[in-house]
């Protein structure tokens, strides 16, 4: 499919033993939304799905672009800090900067979802140059068998 994107990294000597993966996908425009951050006024609401960690200081998406989102990234703690990670992100814009050609002048806007408690890759994406949001999404994973997450979005352009 050109808008979505999955890779298996492996060792050449156990091709049968995956060691990282991504998987990615294309989100079209959306005209009539605003930015995912919200107002003031919102932030911390019980209706409202964030919880503004700074209020004043926010990142913003713009969603009247395509934009890539990373839905999964992993790779196996035995073979975290070798660039894998970063290869694998590489590889799934590589893969998809087609299906986002109306911005690859000025890069190609992309975002992920990363459990707050996840400190190790919020230290990969702030690496590969993206930006930590201010504002927290409350249990955005829920299928825990152990209860919910909350999660913070991270943007950029690569």
């Amino acid at each position: 499919m050109p808008t979505r994107a999955c890779y298996v990294a492996y060792k050449k000597t156990h091709p049968s033993i995956p060691i990282g993966f991504i998987s990615a996908a294309i989100q079209q425009p959306v005209a009539a939304l605003p930015s995912f951050a919200p107002d003031d006024s919102d932030a911390g609401t019980e209706d409202s799905p964030f919880v503004s960690a700074r209020p004043r200081d926010k990142t913003a998406l713009d969603l009247t672009k395509a934009r890539l989102e990373i839905l999964t990234l992993g790779v196996l703690p035995s073979h975290q800090h070798c660039g894998l990670a970063r290869r694998l992100v590489r590889r799934v814009v590589d893969a998809l900067r087609m299906s986002c050609a109306a911005n690859a002048v000025d890069g190609i806007p992309i975002f992920a979802n990363v459990a707050v408690s996840n400190t190790e890759a919020l230290k990969f994406y702030k690496r590969i140059g993206l930006e930590v949001s201010p504002c927290i999404i409350r249990n955005l994973y829920r299928t825990l068998s152990y209860g919910s997450k909350d999660a913070y979005l991270v943007v950029g352009v690569i």
